[in-house]
């Protein structure tokens, strides 16, 4: 198994996020981590759509993005269409994770499901079994 380096936007000048997207590419990055937070499932706000949006007309990258908001099932059709390559929800922002996910297997995007620590991962069963 080959592992996957990841590098989170989040530690990059966003002045030239751009440059550091393919800079960390050059350095061997395999995807490009976007950690886009709104303030509300989580205290931080960071980027959004738009940033994907211009990045993806600057960079090739692989962009993996973990969408830590509230009802992300409202930021799917804006994230695909902005070019994210993958897009990872959480289990507790929405009350429907299935749809999300057939949604997204409708577009040639990823999709993933991530669980805060203190969830029990046995509520991914369901969803895994389907």
């Amino acid at each position: 198994m080959k592992a996957i380096i990841a590098p989170s936007l989040l530690s990059g000048d966003f002045a030239i996020l751009a440059e550091e997207c393919n800079r960390m590419l050059d350095l061997g990055a395999d995807y490009l981590h976007m950690d886009v937070m709104d303030g509300h499932f989580v205290d931080n706000l960071t980027l959004g759509a738009p940033i994907i949006k211009s990045l993806r007309k600057h960079t090739k990258g692989f962009l993996d993005c973990h969408l830590m908001v509230s009802e992300p099932e409202k930021w799917v059709d804006d994230f695909v269409e902005a070019g994210a390559d993958s897009y990872c929800f959480h289990f507790e922002a929405t009350k429907d994770p299935e749809s999300i996910i057939r949604k997204l297997n409708k577009t040639k995007t990823g999709a993933a499901i991530s669980i805060k620590p203190k969830t029990n991962v046995e509520v991914l069963k369901p969803i895994l079994d389907n």
